[in-house]
């Protein structure tokens, strides 16, 4: 009986299948691009104890899945091979990093660069700037580009039109002088956790700890240590994904990048990709990271969803009446 009740409902049944069929293929679509996923860009240098040629651009996506892609070696007007380091994107993914020459710790000048992301190819930025070993850079909430120079132990604020400094600001550890290692990056957390204060590596007599950075007063204060096997070379949030994970690139064994959540007290590491671009060993290197996907909003199918099953019921009512 409740069989025969329904047969008279086939229209509105039918109705509902399809447009149930319809929304399935629609939410399938809308979940091909759902999973965004940040595009993770970095730089490896040659070792010879402080980074040097070859540089290579590379990138992974923040899954870690397909491992890290070799984009090409850093070249000036792609012929000349050059050394770089201070990777940074900004808000409008622009990416920058800084030319160093010199041998080794000596005679040290960095230039700023912007960077061509699908090839390594580099066109320099103003002048150099002499005596400067530039080793970290990220863009701040502002668009605003701020540097770590290891050489003066200084966090520089950037103007990226000119390649100039715009402001320094000496780093301290407990209002002490804090003397900078170059193996360094700086990452700003993205939903602006701890008043958007900087997260930075710093590695001072062969430690391997990570500090919070006051960006006005250069004040900074320890929060992890990361242990004897890693040693950070470049570091960068994600604006896509959970904003609390850090990569990290870890150059002193094996080339790996790792994800650490900073919410963990202390925090938890995962190892995410190994040994990346294996064919030479790293000297230095960095980390930035941009949004490559946008996840759409999910209120369309919601409505869709309401739509057709309000239509149904609505078929069902005036038949029952």
């Amino acid at each position: 009986m409740m069989f025969k009740n329904l047969l008279q409902y086939r229209p509105q049944i039918k109705s509902l299948r399809e447009a149930l069929l319809g929304m399935t293929i629609l939410g399938w679509t809308l979940a091909s691009v759902n999973p965004a996923q940040a595009a993770i860009f970095g730089l490896k240098s040659a070792d010879n104890g402080d980074g040097t040629l070859p540089t290579h651009l590379f990138s992974f996506e923040e899954d870690g899945i397909g491992g890290a892609v070799d984009l090409g070696e850093v070249t000036i007007g792609g012929t000349t091979p050059i050394n770089a380091d201070a990777l940074a994107i900004d808000k409008n993914d622009n990416l920058f990093a800084f030319q160093l020459t010199g041998v080794g710790t000596q005679n040290i000048d960095s230039r700023l660069l912007s960077l061509n992301s699908t090839n390594g190819t580099a066109t320099a930025i103003g002048s150099v700037l002499a005596g400067r070993d530039i080793r970290g850079a990220a863009f701040d909430f502002n668009n605003k580009l701020l540097a770590i120079d290891s050489a003066n132990d200084e966090l520089l604020t950037i103007d990226v039109n000119t390649g100039n400094v715009i402001n320094s600001i000496g780093l301290q550890l407990n209002g002490i002088g804090f003397d900078m290692n170059n193996a360094t990056d700086i990452a700003i957390r993205n939903d602006g956790v701890n008043n958007n204060q900087i997260f930075s590596t710093v590695f001072v007599n062969r430690s391997r700890d990570i500090y919070s950075l006051d960006v006005l007063t250069g004040e900074l204060n320890f929060v992890h240590n990361v242990g004897n096997d890693a040693s950070m070379r470049g570091l960068a949030f994600s604006d896509q994904g959970q904003p609390q994970d850090l990569y990290a690139f870890d150059g002193i064994l094996a080339d790996d990048i790792f994800k650490f959540d900073t919410n963990d007290d202390p925090f938890t590491r995962e190892l995410l990709i190994e040994d990346i671009l294996p064919e030479f060993n790293s000297g230095r290197g960095d980390l930035a990271a941009r949004v490559k996907v946008e996840i759409p909003e999910p209120s369309g199918v919601g409505a869709i969803l309401a739509f057709g099953v309000g239509f149904f019921w609505r078929g069902w009512r005036d038949k029952n009446k």
